[in-house]
């Protein structure tokens, strides 16, 4: 069952897979405790150990994919937990989520290479990367010198309505509807025009 149905299974996605190791996990549970069951038995009896060659291959695949899919679980989970901040909250979050997410992409990197050809880990990298590539922005849209003209812009160019201003409601989930991969290099520019326009602001008559 496990070589026919468990995670390896081609053409599953990684979330599918993560719950096929789940289940295998479980049942080779039951498996590991009435193995060591009977080799105590065996060792009390002074009776030759049983080889179960099969039960050893398949623990250690087990043991393998959990690296991956145990890793590709944190990530989304913990990306996913990020997008509930409130944005307000989320800015003084962003260097502690650079240095989390971070922390994933060192581990992915330690990786054996069999792992990380499978699709979960290709997944877990775009996940990854892009979300380290929007920090960057998240940090300069959260300048004092964005304004509503600013944030209009953002929003005519990414093709969204966001409504920034309520505090009270607005979500980090709401802003990253502005898809900042695709469109990074314009809201940089808006976010630096921001800043310089707030320096001519307040530069001494």
């Amino acid at each position: 069952d496990w070589d026919t149905n468990g995670p390896l299974t081609p053409g599953i996605a990684p979330m599918e897979a993560v719950d096929r190791l789940k289940k295998f996990d479980n049942t080779f549970a039951n498996y590991k405790r009435k193995w060591d069951t009977y080799s105590g038995g065996e060792e009390l009896f002074g009776l030759p150990v049983t080889d179960y060659p099969e039960l050893v291959k398949t623990e250690k695949e087990i043991q393998f994919l959990n690296r991956i899919y145990g890793l590709y679980v944190k990530v989304v989970s913990t990306i996913g937990g990020y997008q509930d901040f409130l944005w307000v909250d989320a800015v003084a979050e962003i260097d502690a989520m650079t240095e989390e997410v971070g922390g994933f992409q060192a581990q992915m990197k330690k990786l054996p290479r069999a792992l990380r050809e499978l699709d979960a880990y290709k997944e877990l990298r775009k996940t990854v990367e892009d979300f380290l590539e929007t920090l960057p922005l998240l940090q300069m849209l959260s300048n004092e010198a964005m304004r509503p003209r600013h944030w209009k812009a953002i929003m005519k160019e990414c093709g969204v309505e966001l409504d920034v201003f309520n505090t009270a409601n607005f979500k980090l989930s709401d802003l990253m509807k502005c898809d900042f991969v695709k469109y990074a290099e314009e809201v940089e520019d808006i976010a630096a025009s921001s800043v310089k326009e707030l320096a001519i602001e307040v530069k001494p008559a």
